[in-house]
């Protein structure tokens, strides 16, 4: 599989599976900057120089840092910071969490987008009307509800959970599979969960059991192409505030905003047990200085963007004062 992300960052997997939204999808592709293989993988725990972590052994061998779990699952990462390669074995794909991978390559992306002077962000956003909205959140407070009940009413989507920002503040879209729980509120574009799963969910109990049980009973959804715009110029920031007796906006200041799109990204990929982070950190990177960069990116992506805080009486609320915002 091939994948071409905005001519900024070229990808090529022998993986039919990779966590990569299938809009990037291309069908040739030269140079690659980053190659993701499944393969075979012979090295063993060595003896002397390597770091034990609770569950995995970890060593420099040249330019490749190496990962060994003690059921035979390996990893090796090559030139971070370069032209990059990563390698895992069977066992790896076969026990390792798909969660994990996502991490792994969102973390690879923020590293390379960071040196393309972009960044990689936490955030929503639309376009609409020529105009895009970037929609700012905690993790699981309502980004998605909000990004696809915009999208219900006419806008473009460009991200739900990520997107990429330019200095000049253009965003680049990046479409991923939206995450649909029992309380997400749809748009009326996607699939929402079976019935039984959004009564379960309203009964506080019985949910708490099935999640300790079973775990999330949360669904992947992916939107068609036709609801996707590719980019747009950021116009508008919102962040998603809280609950009022009805629904306000208020002026908030950009450097909030800046924190909250960057300082939450290494704690979503397993910060600090992530892959790509003991690399950076064996090879004398740092993950901070990268954040650094980014946060930078974003300050100048801000400068002509108008801020706001949005409150109001629920979560179908805020993408009605959103709207009635971009309507102008």
């Amino acid at each position: 599989m091939n994948y071409d992300i905005h001519g900024l960052i070229k990808v090529k997997s022998n993986l039919d599976d990779l966590p990569i939204p299938s809009y990037f999808q291309v069908s040739e592709m030269d140079d690659p900057d980053v190659e993701i293989l499944k393969q075979k993988l012979d090295f063993e725990k060595p003896r002397g120089n390597r770091v034990t972590r609770i569950n995995y052994y970890y060593w420099l061998d040249g330019s490749k840092t190496r990962f060994l779990h003690p059921a035979g699952a390996k990893i090796e990462i090559e030139n971070l910071t370069g032209e990059t390669r990563v390698r895992v074995n069977p066992r790896f794909k076969k026990l390792g969490s798909d969660a994990a991978f996502e991490f792994l390559v969102d973390r690879i992306f923020l590293i390379k987008l960071a040196q393309k002077g972009c960044a990689f962000v936490h955030a929503g956003a639309v376009e609409w009307n020529g105009s895009s909205a970037l929609v700012v959140a905690p993790p699981d407070f309502g980004k998605t509800s909000t990004v696809l009940s915009l999208v219900g009413s006419g806008a473009k989507l460009l991200g739900d959970d990520h997107v990429i920002l330019t200095p000049e503040g253009e965003v680049m879209c990046y479409p991923r599979p939206q995450t649909i729980s029992p309380q997400t509120l749809t748009g009326g574009i996607v699939k929402p969960l079976g019935v039984h799963k959004r009564w379960l969910a309203k009964l506080s109990f019985l949910y708490a059991v099935y999640l300790r049980v079973f775990g999330s009973p949360a669904e992947k959804r992916e939107l068609p192409s036709e609801f996707v715009a590719e980019r747009g110029k950021a116009r508008f920031a919102f962040a998603l505030d809280g609950f009022a007796e009805e629904g306000r906006l208020d002026p908030i200041s950009k450097e909030k905003l800046v924190e909250n799109m960057i300082l939450p990204m290494p704690f979503m990929t397993g910060f600090p047990d992530s892959y790509a982070d003991i690399c950076l950190y064996l090879n004398g990177e740092s993950l901070w200085l990268v954040l650094n960069r980014m946060m930078d990116t974003v300050r100048q992506a801000l400068r002509g963007v108008e801020c706001f805080s949005v409150r109001g009486p629920s979560i179908q609320s805020w993408s009605e004062v959103i709207r009635g915002k971009m309507n102008g």
